[in-house]
């Protein structure tokens, strides 16, 4: 009986203290900080996506986000976020997506206009107080944010 009851601890305890996939808004919610960005290669690889980079998300309870990412001035001219002039901005509404695992921005306004009037698909794990948000499509890249404590 004991080791039965040993086992069901520790099998919740593992599930409670792993990585997930998102399946509540309430897992989002608040304001993250960005840890790396990385920016998927067509070889599969990853490289940085600018020199220390710096960023905030919020999600809001009412379904609002906004995202802002700036590079260190001294990025190099030719890596991946020249495209973006070294800095993204965008805001719109979220939903989170449970049977996917991921959270969907709808893009209302963006420093990218490639961006604007899009749903962009982010696959998402949570572990504690880390969120990993992956794009989906031809490049694979791979941000890391950390929620910010009141």
């Amino acid at each position: 009986m004991t080791r039965i009851f040993f086992s069901v601890l520790l099998s919740a305890f593992l599930c409670a203290h792993s990585a997930h996939a998102l399946s509540l808004k309430d897992d989002v919610v608040g304001a993250w900080a960005l840890e790396s960005f990385r920016a998927g290669q067509p070889d599969g690889t990853e490289i940085d996506w600018c020199l220390n980079p710096t960023g905030l998300l919020i999600y809001t309870e009412t379904g609002f986000m906004s995202v802002g990412i700036n590079c260190d001035k001294n990025t190099p001219p030719n890596g991946p976020s020249q495209e973006a002039g070294h800095r993204l901005f965008y805001t719109g509404r979220y939903e989170i997506d449970a049977d996917r695992g991921a959270v969907v921005h709808h893009v209302v306004n963006s420093s990218l206009e490639k961006f604007l009037g899009k749903d962009l698909v982010r696959l998402a794990t949570l572990n504690g107080d880390q969120l990993v948000l992956f794009t989906v499509g031809e490049k694979r890249n791979t941000l890391k944010w950390k929620k910010l404590a009141l």
